[in-house]
């Protein structure tokens, strides 16, 4: 399109430069009335070329602002659709993920309850068994160490028997000792 309106400029200076060009050579033979109505009637002819040109470069320009203008409303109108759907895909799919984790949601807070309960519940059981423990084996206990100080006494007063009894028999199995007397030291020894 702009091609076309360089070239009908192109034209027009052509058309002009060939008008001067016949006037000058007019002028130079010694111009003449037939001429100067030729030449008149050839610049009202370059001027109605020219004004033609400009009438049709404006229907140009009014198309192309008309194509300019629609092509924008059909882009817009294009766009406020994409928009609208992608609005619409984009609210879908939020509320989907909303529903899906107002589902998981609520089966945490289920099964957290169920523990919670269930801890609830052991915590219960093992204080149940600590009363039991300490009420049932307490003096069972507390007899098992008396009995075993009792035991480790038993045990004690029997080793140190034995030990005694050891020293007599040996003293009994052991051969005549003699005295010694103070002609071996001197001195007398009991």
């Amino acid at each position: 399109m702009i091609d076309m309106l360089y070239g009908a400029v192109a034209l027009l200076a052509l058309v002009l430069v060939i008008a001067l060009v016949v006037l000058f050579v007019v002028m130079k033979r010694g111009a003449n009335d037939d001429v100067i109505d030729e030449f008149t009637a050839l610049a009202d002819h370059v001027n109605d070329m020219g004004e033609a040109h400009t009438r049709g470069q404006e229907r140009l320009e009014r198309g192309l602002r008309g194509d300019i203008a629609e092509t924008a409303r059909v882009s817009r109108m294009e766009s406020q659709s994409g928009f609208a759907q992608f609005h619409q895909t984009l609210t879908t799919q939020l509320a989907s993920t909303s529903n899906v984790q107002n589902a998981q949601f609520a089966a945490f807070a289920q099964q957290f309850a169920q523990q919670s309960q269930q801890v609830r519940e052991d915590q219960q059981r093992a204080q149940a068994l600590r009363q039991f423990d300490d009420a049932a084996f307490r003096p069972v206990i507390r007899g098992e160490r008396a009995a075993a100080r009792r035991s480790a006494c038993d045990a004690r007063d029997a080793a140190q028997g034995y030990r005694l009894e050891q020293r007599r028999e040996a003293r009994r199995n052991a051969p005549y000792r003699r005295r010694k007397t103070s002609r071996d030291t001197g001195i007398t020894l009991g």
